[in-house]
């Protein structure tokens, strides 16, 4: 891919969520994987957080070796539809409408509703999904179920 979209998660302060760094160590096993790809980093700053999620995400991926200048950061979104929409504004802006090939990292509780989302939003919906501690399931599965119908009564 020409760029990797990171859809960001919650963090607590300033320490990284276990769902986010899952999403990052994927990420950053792409960005190898892909040394010219460029890594849109999509999140803003949620309630009780100190910076954006984007923020924090481009710290993580620069303290691990990935140089800056692949970091476009969308620190805007604050919901699934936005960081695609944002997402892509952003990679339109750089490389020109339809002129490039992307993929998405996101976490497999989150891929069914994400995949959709994207798609309405014009999105290329290859990804990536990293696993879910099984603990950390159950609430999340409730959650993206709730989710998913309230997208089904007010799509975006």
């Amino acid at each position: 891919p020409d760029a990797i979209v990171v859809l960001g998660a919650g963090f607590f302060g300033d320490t990284i969520s276990t769902v986010l760094e899952e999403r990052l160590e994927a990420a950053l096993a792409m960005a190898r994987r892909y040394p010219q790809a460029l890594l849109v980093l999509s999140g803003g700053r949620g309630f009780g957080e100190k910076k954006t999620e984007a923020e924090l995400m481009r710290a993580w991926l620069t303290d691990r070796g990935i140089a800056a200048h692949r970091l476009l950061l969308e620190d805007q979104a604050l919901d699934t539809v936005q960081n695609f929409r944002n997402s892509k504004a952003l990679l339109d802006a750089h490389f020109g409408a339809g002129a490039y090939t992307a993929a998405f990292v996101t976490s497999e509780f989150h891929l069914y509703r994400s995949r959709n989302i994207a798609a309405r939003q014009g999105f290329p919906t290859a990804c990536v999904a990293t696993d879910t501690w099984w603990f950390l399931l159950p609430p999340y599965l409730v959650r993206e179920t709730f989710a998913i119908l309230h997208d089904q009564l007010f799509p975006a």
